[in-house]
């Protein structure tokens, strides 16, 4: 243990480490003393907001909804899922920090400031009963959360979002290591900076936004075009998926005529295929999934039946059955 103290106490002698016991806060942002220089100070990381485009807020809501009906034999089913897209960033230093940091210690006319070590990190949004987090490893300046909404959430959130009651937190947690110095000199230490912001989703100011799509209507021939979803990746139901292409086949006289769908990470998670030609709404077609992984590797599932609904959701196929 001893030799262990002194290996840390020559570290800090030589290169020096936050003190997280000696600190001053200055416009919302917390700074920390060197161990080694006193004129050198940590910055911790600043409070989350909701980044900016063409100076608009960075979000985005899409709400698709399906409605069976008795031409295709699924008259009562109904089918709804919705991603709500979050772009956060970081609000800048004090533009007068170093100036308020000399006017305190009053010694050091130009104090140096630079960015306080982070070893962990958390971005957590909140609503209802949506709690998603997204876990770094170290320091970030932006960061993109995108959530899948099941059909009660998905309408649960448009609803209150066209009241005007949306209540989406987001909570960030950093944690800072450093040392602390006691009766026996220096010990490791860390401690956590958190933040809580709250987003408003402004449809009657920003309403293109915000989609929600409603599919299937009155069409009374299918096929001229297939809405294919795909939330795997969204969901990150699974690990190590890097590509989804989903292969559609249309009979046809003669051979099917067959249409693609690809799906990746950060991608839409909806995609419109286009057939130019239709077919009776009841007739069933035919699907297969080709799931490609990081690794290389490149699994080919079977073909599928499916009835004659213009919708198709392939999330977590496996597991659930399809007629």
């Amino acid at each position: 243990m001893r030799a262990l103290l002194l290996l840390i106490f020559l570290i800090i002698s030589v290169l020096g480490a936050p003190r997280l016991d000696l600190y001053m806060d200055i416009g919302g942002v917390r700074f920390y003393a060197d161990s080694n220089d006193s004129s050198l100070w940590y910055a911790a990381p600043t409070a989350p907001r909701i980044a900016q485009e063409n100076g608009e807020p960075a979000y985005r809501l899409d709400l698709f909804r399906y409605l069976g009906r008795s031409g295709t034999g699924d008259k009562n089913l109904f089918w709804a899922r919705g991603v709500l897209t979050l772009r956060i960033t970081r609000a800048p230093l004090p533009p007068d920090a170093r100036k308020r940091l000399a006017e305190n210690l009053k010694t050091i006319a130009k104090p140096k400031i630079v960015s306080s070590p982070v070893e962990h990190a958390l971005i957590t949004v909140m609503f209802g009963d949506i709690n998603v987090t997204k876990e770094d490893e170290g320091r970030w300046s932006e960061s993109t959360i995108t959530i899948g909404l099941d059909a009660m959430m998905a309408q649960l959130l448009w609803k209150a979002t066209e009241a005007g009651q949306t209540h989406i937190s987001v909570v960030t947690t950093e944690t800072i290591p450093g040392v602390i110095k006691g009766k026996e000199g220096w010990k490791e230490g860390r401690t956590e900076i958190t933040y809580t912001i709250p987003v408003i989703l402004d449809i009657q100011q920003y309403p293109h936004r915000f989609s929600k799509v409603d599919m299937g209507g009155r069409m009374k021939r299918g096929y001229t075009q297939l809405d294919v979803f795909d939330f795997n990746f969204v969901d990150n139901l699974k690990p190590g998926l890097y590509k989804e292409e989903v292969e559609i086949a249309i009979p046809t006289e003669g051979r099917p005529l067959v249409k693609k769908a690809v799906f990746k990470k950060g991608g839409d998670v909806r995609q419109r295929i286009r057939f130019h030609l239709s077919k009776n709404l009841n007739t069933p077609y035919r699907f297969r999934i080709i799931e490609i992984y990081k690794d290389g590797t490149v699994i080919k599932n079977p073909w599928r039946r499916k009835k004659g609904e213009t919708l198709l959701d392939i999330t977590q196929y496996a597991e659930r059955s399809e007629s």
